[in-house]
């Protein structure tokens, strides 16, 4: 889009190809979300610190596999839970 509110053919090209991106990864977004949001990771003392592990873990594989950091890693603050 230009400063004058019109748009280019190439931003025309580039706002379709973005709109079927999304329209083509949106599925799978949603199913990764819902996968995510059905792991405990609650975190207080007494819940299970294996859950709140599992989750960190879960989100940072899915962090990795989109392939766009360098470095995912879970860490602890000294001996509590993931971060």
């Amino acid at each position: 889009m230009s400063g004058n509110g019109s748009t280019t053919p190439d931003s025309a090209a580039r706002a379709a190809a973005l709109r079927d991106a999304v329209d083509g990864g949106f599925p799978s977004a949603v199913a990764e979300l819902s996968r995510l949001v059905r792991i405990p990771s609650v975190s207080w003392p007494g819940f299970d610190a294996d859950a709140v592990a599992a989750s960190a873990e879960a989100v940072a594989e899915a962090a990795r596999a989109t392939g766009v950091l360098d470095d995912v890693r879970v860490v602890t603050a000294g001996a509590g839970h993931p971060a």
